[in-house]
């Protein structure tokens, strides 16, 4: 399954959380070529927005905002690339940056937004780099500065981007960690959240950096909800308010994100395929998606995707789950040679930061080959072809197909999940609790996420008491696989069940 992890989610906040290494500016005034520069970062066109910008700081130099948008796009270049040599460089720059923020108008709402902005740019590159600590120290800075702000000043929209997307977040964090933002003194949770950045989204503003502050506003509002909330319905309509208004690899990739969680694959596909790649600037992770969505599809040229991938990516993550879904390829195309040399990559290659790579490195670690009905099941019900995934299990029996004790709660598991995808409920109930009972002591997802799909079931079903239930179920299961990710969507699904 495609994830939505760290790297992606904060791709897209990279755009927002922007700075400046200035320390002369004194104003802040986003004007027509800060606009043009703007829409060119947004199509990671970084040479066109260098040009912009130059002659911006020449002719503006006590300007503080073409200085910002600068900062911007250095970060999103050294987000993509993961180069850590511009990544130092860029965190020297920081304090020369808080300096010219601190430098605007004290009595401007801009005087503490701005600061914290370049707080929580630090402490997304930071996370990203596995600077952890440092990283948390800047949010709850950050966070400071924006709930002083807005009580000074509340009808200040752009405060609610950031207050939105902070208090949706402290919202995901577990029950067993809810101290430590109690300790910090962070509170909020995903539906205030969501109201926070409808406030910014829905705004009826006709000046250009309210307008661009707005932009901003809805697309973190699709992610949050979307991964937060897990409102697909709501999140594509408000995808359908901006995605259309310029063509991009960002925008491209939160379209075909929608459509790949919407279950439309082919839909996804033609959206990535469709992107204009002019040399600008190289955005890696988007073969990487492609090559997923073919792979789910069984297209015979999903390697081509992930091997560009692999080959022009710099970075650390995605690195073992790229090579994984290659191995995958070659073993479902019958080429045993690139199987067994793919797998070999799993376990030598990338780290294991992120879920998707941890749980590549946990698979390519057990003895043979994965079970080639699972494999098929597995990648065609990622993919929404629902129908096609059922068909493999037509004639499959499970002690002769199914040898092995994973593989045999694997296939109770997928059997319910299809169930569930193709709404035919009561069955995928049983499976489910089937897969919950026989797997819950072990450390495979399997049972966790049985859990967790109960809770939505029922919960989609009116029976919030269950849901509940469910979800909590899920929430006490510990040292399971995707741990991390099925927490965040139980104590979601949990949240949604408190407001109902």
């Amino acid at each position: 399954m495609l994830r939505i992890q760290p790297k992606q989610f904060f791709l897209v906040l990279l755009f927002f959380f922007v700075a400046s290494k200035a320390t002369l500016a004194s104003s802040f005034e986003f004007n027509q070529a800060c606009k043009l520069a703007s829409d060119a970062i947004l199509v990671l066109d970084f040479k066109t927005a260098s040009v912009i910008l130059d002659l911006e700081k020449k002719n503006h130099p006590d300007n503080f905002a073409p200085y910002l948008l600068d900062y911007q796009k250095r970060a999103v270049q050294v987000f993509i690339s993961e180069n850590r040599q511009d990544f130092e460089s860029l965190k020297n720059d920081l304090d020369q940056a808080l300096e010219g923020a601190q430098k605007l108008d004290q009595a401007s709402p801009r005087f503490r937004y701005e600061q914290a902005e370049l707080y929580f740019l630090e402490a997304v590159l930071r996370y990203k780099f596995g600077e952890h600590y440092t990283a948390a120290l800047h949010i709850f800075k950050g966070y400071k500065l924006i709930e002083e702000n807005t009580k000074l000043f509340p009808d200040f929209l752009p405060n609610y981007k950031y207050a939105g997307l902070l208090h949706a977040a402290i919202g995901m964090v577990p029950g067993q960690y809810k101290w430590l933002t109690n300790l910090a003194g962070f509170n909020g949770d995903i539906f205030q959240g969501i109201n926070e950045l409808k406030r910014l989204a829905d705004n009826s503003s006709v000046d250009p950096l309210m307008l661009y502050e707005q932009e901003q506003g809805r697309m973190i509002l699709i992610f949050v909800l979307m991964h937060f909330k897990q409102d697909l319905s709501e999140a594509k309509a408000y995808g359908a308010n901006i995605l259309d208004k310029h063509p991009g690899p960002l925008r491209s990739f939160i379209k075909s994100n929608l459509a790949w969680h919407a279950g439309e694959t082919d839909e996804a596909i033609r959206i990535l395929e469709a992107i204009h790649k002019d040399g600008s600037f190289s955005f890696p992770y988007l073969d990487f998606a492609l090559g997923n969505a073919k792979l789910c599809r069984m297209d015979k040229d999903a390697n081509v995707s992930l091997e560009a991938f692999l080959k022009t990516y710099t970075g650390e993550n995605y690195i073992k789950s790229a090579n994984q879904k290659l191995s995958w390829f070659y073993l479902l195309n019958n080429d045993k040679t690139r199987f067994e040399f793919y797998k070999e990559h799993v376990l030598t290659d990338g780290t294991t930061n992120i879920d998707e790579d941890r749980q590549a490195m946990i698979e390519a670690a057990l003895p043979g080959k994965p079970n080639l009905k699972l494999l098929q099941a597995r990648l065609l019900f990622d993919g929404g072809y629902a129908k096609k995934a059922i068909a493999v299990f037509a004639d499959a029996k499970t002690q002769t197909d199914f040898p092995t004790l994973r593989d045999q709660l694997e296939v109770t598991y997928r059997v319910a999940r299809i169930y569930h995808r193709l709404g035919q409920t009561s069955k995928a109930i049983t499976y489910y609790q089937e897969s919950l009972k026989n797997g819950y002591n072990l450390s495979y997802y399997f049972a966790a996420n049985a859990a967790l799909q109960l809770g939505i079931v029922y919960e989609e079903m009116g029976d919030l008491e269950k849901s509940a239930f469910y979800f909590n179920k899920c929430l006490s299961m510990r040292n399971h696989e995707y741990q991390y990710s099925l927490d965040q969507k139980a104590k979601a699904g949990l949240q949604r069940v408190c407001k109902k």
